[in-house]
């Protein structure tokens, strides 16, 4: 997970996104796993036979699990500047190298999305 934030982190400072990089890397990262989470929910409730719905709580509930993801991760990764510590972290090592970073978290993004999309297909 440090890695991809890393990663989203490079991305919104290079592109620049409302002058606080670490707040767009936190929200992407916080939407991912809040995708994941409701994917594995729903595809373990399939597997042990029963019929889930992706929609059945309030849609408050969806809310409150992005906020508290978004909590964890600024506990974890933003507060204190952390982020400029794990930059330099990334930035001072020889062996790092931005393209497989970037593909890593590219790779995360697609299966992010394409678990979750993969939801709409089932009779649920």
């Amino acid at each position: 997970m440090k890695l991809i934030f890393y990663t989203l982190y490079r991305w919104a400072n290079k592109f620049n996104f409302w002058d606080t990089p670490q707040l767009s890397a936190l929200y992407f990262l916080a939407l991912f796993l809040t995708f994941n989470i409701l994917s594995i929910y729903v595809y373990v409730k399939l597997m042990l036979g029963y019929s889930p719905r992706l929609l059945e709580f309030n849609k408050i509930v969806y809310v409150i699990l992005f906020a508290f993801i978004a909590i964890i991760i600024n506990l974890v990764f933003v507060r204190n500047k952390k982020y400029l510590a794990i930059a330099s972290d990334y930035e001072g090592n020889a062996n790092f190298r931005n393209s497989k970073a970037s593909i890593i978290t590219i790779i995360y993004i697609i299966v992010t999305i394409l678990l979750f999309l993969s939801l709409g297909f089932y009779k649920i």
